[in-house]
């Protein structure tokens, strides 16, 4: 079989290194689906391009090579499947590749029970034509009745999975997809249940995965996740930054500065990075945010509190983003109204 490398023995391969007829092999599961071409290599798995069937609809394959595919396994993808919400990219499929493929024919040589460990776990959700939030900043403002909107997407969002007793662990633009002109949250490959992660504390200094990870999901970490504490707070501090970054799109300088950029708010955020962000509470800085609206302006300096007992919960997001006024003459609540009306 060709290929250039493996993850099958632990190593973080690529594994669209893979010959593309194992990818095909991957991706098919017994013609449930077919293989069209690699999307995106990331540092914990692959996004592949595919349809269900030969004929149908356009899905998202994401594989998620080792060590991340015990973690996919770990956190029940299967039992997060059954969660609907409009705000939440909706998870249809996972099950284990191997490498090479088993067939109905090689299965029958293990006993039941002494399977090969898989070399990578797929996770089939619905793919989004209009990409991510993170590409649509980085070249669009957001109009004021977008931007209000898009809040109160996120907020009922994670307001869902928090009820549901669960925490995203990921929450930045490149994981949150515009569908409809909504915005919904994707990538759950390490959501856990909030009971498991109050039984364990998690490990910033010595994880294997942030030791990898960090790089791209730094600048949305909370202060006290440096200490080793993440939460539904932890979450509201994320969320807060990315409402700034909807905000201030855009030039929110975060992927052409790469935290470097002393002049915008955001920029000046960012580039609170470790040490600083652990020690010192986090403040908008520089207009226009602070000046131009005050309300947001309020709100996002509640959420990015230094401490995570004055941040409020997604609750007290969404009672905040329905006092928020449009243009000074209308709420958020009445703009809804507005826009279902007109559907």
């Amino acid at each position: 079989m060709a290929k250039q490398e493996t993850c099958s023995n632990g190593s973080n391969g690529s594994i669209s290194s893979y010959a593309p007829h194992l990818l095909n092999r991957w991706a098919a599961k017994d013609g449930h689906y077919s293989y069209e071409k690699v999307l995106h290599e990331g540092t914990y798995g692959t996004t592949l391009l595919a349809r269900r069937g030969k004929f149908g609809p356009r899905l998202a394959i994401l594989l998620f090579h080792l060590p991340w595919a015990n973690t996919v396994r770990e956190v029940h993808l299967k039992k997060l499947s059954g969660l609907r919400h409009k705000n939440l990219v909706h998870l249809i499929d996972c099950y284990d590749c191997h490498d090479p493929p088993l067939t109905t024919m090689s299965m029958t040589q293990f006993p039941s029970k002494s399977l090969p460990p898989p070399t990578a776990v797929a996770v089939v959700m619905e793919l989004s034509l209009s990409g991510t939030l993170s590409k649509y900043l980085n070249k669009y403002r957001v109009n004021e009745e977008t931007r209000l909107r898009w809040y109160n997407d996120l907020a009922m969002g994670l307001h869902y999975l928090h009820s549901n007793g669960i925490l995203h662990w990921d929450l930045r633009p490149e994981n949150i997809f515009i569908q409809d002109d909504q915005l919904r949250l994707a990538n759950i490959g390490f959501m856990q249940t909030a009971k498991e992660s109050n039984r364990k504390k998690f490990n910033f200094n010595h994880s294997v995965f942030l030791e990898e990870y960090v790089e791209e999901a730094i600048p949305f970490i909370a202060p006290e996740t440096f200490g080793g504490v993440y939460n539904k707070s932890s979450e509201i501090f994320s969320l807060g930054l990315i409402f700034l970054a909807i905000a201030e799109s855009p030039d929110c300088g975060y992927h052409k500065a790469r935290w470097s950029n002393t002049t915008d708010v955001l920029g000046k955020l960012l580039h609170s990075r470790l040490p600083p962000r652990t020690t010192k509470p986090v403040h908008l800085l520089e207009p226009p945010v602070t000046q131009a609206r005050p309300q947001e302006s309020s709100l996002f300096n509640e959420m990015l509190s230094h401490n995570p007992h004055s941040r409020p919960t997604t609750e007290g997001v969404l009672t905040s983003l329905e006092g928020i006024t449009l243009g000074g003459k209308e709420t958020l609540t009445s703009m809804a109204v507005k826009w279902i009306c007109s559907c």
